[in-house]
């Protein structure tokens, strides 16, 4: 699950649409939340949008990864953030 189809599948599930949420998370309309759904969003935003759904993000061991938390969504394709050359 990527972080869009997580906030989605929150907001389903809380009857939440996009202009409720740009709301809770101090966005001016709408269009700035669907407009960030369709690119790459900064960690500061995935966390402003998170946090207006009721969610924490919360950073997980790589070698923890196989124990779940009950009621947390786990975002898992997202790709790698670091310094270039840290890829190898």
């Amino acid at each position: 699950m990527n972080y869009r189809n997580a906030f989605e599948t929150i907001m389903k599930e809380k009857g939440i649409n996009q202009t409720e949420l740009a709301s809770k998370a101090g966005m001016r309309n709408q269009s700035n939340i669907s407009e960030a759904f369709k690119r790459d969003m900064k960690i500061s935003l995935v966390c402003k949008i998170a946090n207006a759904l009721g969610y924490d993000v919360v950073l997980v061991s790589q070698s923890k990864r196989g124990r779940k938390t009950e009621g947390a969504l786990y975002i898992e394709d997202v790709p790698y953030i670091g310094k270039r050359g840290d890829d190898k």
